[in-house]
């Protein structure tokens, strides 16, 4: 698998992503401004690989409508000044309905259990699933480079995008949770070999 994942709770905060390079803040560059270049960052990544924003810079945060391969999600990303992360967060544009809240829930344990980076978050309440990549960097001034933070973007949205038909299967049928699992992890691998921009681009 590319590097989604976790621990194996369905409602979780799996293992962070931590970054491979960073660039030195500048002599007298505060954190709360290296922390913006973030952000500043985060937009231009976007907007370079044709993805639509909202821009929410009041609270450091966008927001965009993806049209991914198997499925529409609704990208969050959050970059908060003298916060040493970026919380990347993809959600399904429909809930699981309450009958098989229980077994998508297995479902996304089972899954989690799996992953190496990021984790599937389910509300029993309302059945929203959504993938959350969590990016720790090392300090409060520490910049992500725009290719860093594309490997973190599509990592995101591969995850939920590449298990959703297995996610979506559980929802609107009676096949058990473990089934499902057992066949995933092939799907998921088929569906990353046929990505035309690699592992590490966004799909959308």
């Amino acid at each position: 698998m590319i590097d989604p994942s976790s621990n194996a709770t369905g409602v979780s905060s799996g293992p962070v992503a931590r970054p491979g390079s960073h660039q030195t803040p500048l002599p007298g560059q505060n954190a709360s401004f290296a922390m913006n270049r973030n952000y500043s960052i985060l937009c231009r990544t976007l907007a370079a690989n044709n993805i639509d924003i909202e821009r929410h810079p009041d609270v450091h945060a966008v927001v965009a409508n993806l049209e991914l391969i198997h499925t529409r999600a609704t990208l969050v990303v959050h970059a908060p000044p003298n916060e040493p992360f970026v919380s990347i967060m993809v959600t399904l544009p429909v809930n699981m309905p309450s009958q098989r809240r229980a077994a998508v829930g297995e479902l996304l344990h089972r899954l989690n259990y799996d992953l190496r980076i990021g984790t599937f978050e389910f509300s029993y309440d309302d059945g929203e699933v959504r993938f959350h990549v969590s990016v720790l960097l090392p300090s409060k001034n520490y910049n992500l480079s725009g290719k860093a933070l594309l490997h973190w973007l599509a990592v995101a949205m591969h995850s939920l995008d590449g298990f959703s038909p297995t996610i979506l299967r559980v929802a609107s049928s009676n096949v058990s949770p473990a089934h499902a699992h057992e066949q995933s992890e092939a799907e998921f691998r088929e569906y990353l070999d046929g990505l035309k921009g690699g592992a590490d681009h966004p799909v959308a």
